[in-house]
């Protein structure tokens, strides 16, 4: 048996964890179950603060047990946490759902990244990360299309059905082929701490990925909604808006062919541009058909962006405990999270306007980050592969 059937299997894998059919009405529903907006955002600082706490062990624990394990454990209880949040009522409940949810999620982050690229021929790495992305987008597109029809019967119908995707990508988890893991090394956390922080280089491509993700977040969760109702756009126009995004994500299964024309580099700094100047645009006008061109590409740049920086972050990766240091680098990620949260939710009470001139900040800085990082990388010895 060869490790390149792992690529088929977690491609089906995250195809199906996209089947998320409550996803349109996820905020709808929990409101109709009990829960206000103050008690959600409650409970997602929650699920967050237990990501962050939980990245670097379950990285480690990867590393010790094994890719496969892990993802067995991650899967099953990303599974779990679909059937209670089908039967969860009320504060408690959904908390008990979004705790579940983020031991799953920071057990399978850097896990199935790490796997994914050791399963894979170095040389293909780029076009593995873009097709894996896409078909995530791809199976959210799927279910909110299929939602639609859903919710002609009732939302409940909807979590019910999230349900059996969720458990068939647990069952072929179970046929994952795992890999070798290296005994070798030391095997502290403390010196892999040390050693990603070591590496500033890649630091900075962490802070400039997380800033971006922050943004898409904001633009296209929070922010767009009042955009929309400003521009005159019609609330039963959202859910197609939704769909017309999720088509447009797709593209991130392309970006392999991008960065191997003009550069990883010259990629990023383009997407990091044409996202900056669309926030400050979306902070001054709000015309129909550019709110949802500008809310559109800013989801789409995000798209391409992250399995760029996927590749990146693996092919610098010389340490046989690579689910450790991608934990760390999802850490940071999360770090740089709580704050742009914060800060944009505290300006968007004034107006959303302003919720998108702090955006355009986080564009500048996101901008200043890939500068340094290219800088830095043209400066020091690194692992990473040329980047133009």
């Amino acid at each position: 048996m060869t490790i390149k059937r792992n690529i088929s299997l977690l491609f089906a894998i995250i195809f199906l964890k996209g089947f998320v059919f409550y996803g349109p009405i996820a905020t709808l529903y929990r409101q109709s179950q009990g829960l206000n907006l103050g008690q959600i955002f409650t409970i997602e600082s929650i699920c967050l603060a237990i990501m962050i706490t939980l990245e670097i062990p379950w990285g480690w624990i990867a590393d010790r047990i094994g890719y496969k394990k892990t993802l067995i454990i991650s899967n099953g209880l990303f599974f779990i946490s679909k059937i209670v949040f089908w039967k969860a009522t009320g504060f408690y409940g959904f908390l008990m759902e979004r705790i579940i949810l983020a031991i799953a999620i920071s057990g399978a982050s850097g896990c199935d990244s790490a796997m994914l690229y050791k399963s894979c021929d170095s040389n293909q790495s780029d076009k593995i990360f873009s097709k894996y992305t896409m078909l995530s987008s791809f199976g959210f597109l799927l279910a909110s299309a299929l939602s639609t029809f859903m919710l002609k019967v009732s939302m409940e119908t909807t979590t019910f059905f999230t349900i059996f995707p969720y458990a068939i990508s647990f069952v072929l988890t179970l046929f994952l082929i795992d890999l070798p893991i290296s005994k070798n090394e030391n095997n502290s956390i403390f010196n892999h701490l040390k050693t990603a922080f070591s590496n500033t280089t890649i630091i900075y491509l962490v802070l400039a990925s997380a800033l971006m993700i922050e943004i898409n977040q904001a633009t296209t969760v929070f922010l767009n909604q009042d955009l929309y109702i400003k521009s005159g756009i019609p609330i039963h126009w959202f859910g197609p808006i939704l769909i017309i995004i999720q088509c447009f994500r797709m593209l991130s299964g392309k970006t392999y062919k991008l960065t191997r024309k003009f550069g990883e580099f010259k990629v990023m700094i383009f997407l990091a541009i044409t996202t900056t100047t669309l926030c400050i645009y979306l902070s001054l006008f709000s015309y129909m058909i550019t709110s949802i061109l500008g809310i559109i590409i800013i989801a789409t740049c995000c798209s391409i962006m992250m399995p760029i920086v996927s590749n990146i972050q693996n092919q610098n990766i010389d340490s046989t405990n690579r689910a450790t240091i991608l934990s760390i680098y999802s850490m940071i990620m999360s770090l740089v999270g709580v704050p742009s949260n914060l800060i944009i939710g505290q300006f968007a009470k004034t107006s959303f306007k302003l919720g998108f001139v702090t955006c355009s900040i986080m564009g500048i800085l996101m901008f200043i980050c890939l500068i340094r990082f290219k800088i830095k990388l043209s400066t020091q010895n690194t692992t990473i592969p040329s980047i133009k």
